[in-house]
């Protein structure tokens, strides 16, 4: 019998946010889809950090694509973007030239999921 407690998802929102401010995404994604193995369900923090570590590799030719497969399970989740997370994929898209889907952003943002 081990003393050992497993992390729980406040665990990880704490290290995603700790990751996101050292600027490490590839360690907030790792955890984001560590907790997931452990069978956690990611709650809007660990969506949005997540969605923020991608928009750190926002040059990056998957990034986008990677957005949007987060995005998605976090809307059907139940879960909206924050106004940073918001700009910050706004930006993104700008950068890849996705209008339509800074456009989608914005509006979905403001709806219930």
């Amino acid at each position: 019998f081990s003393t050992f407690t497993p992390p729980s998802a406040y665990t990880y929102k704490h290290l995603m946010a700790v990751h996101v401010r050292v600027r490490s995404p590839s360690r907030v994604l790792a955890l984001f889809e560590e907790m997931q193995s452990h069978s956690l369900t990611p709650h809007h923090a660990h969506y949005n950090f997540a969605l923020l570590a991608i928009t750190q590799f926002g040059d990056l030719p998957n990034a986008i694509q990677r957005a949007q497969e987060v995005y998605e399970a976090m809307r059907l989740s139940g879960h909206r973007l924050d106004t940073r997370t918001l700009l910050a994929l706004v930006h993104m898209c700008g950068l890849h030239q996705r209008p339509d889907l800074a456009a989608r952003f914005r509006r979905e943002r403001s709806l219930v999921p």
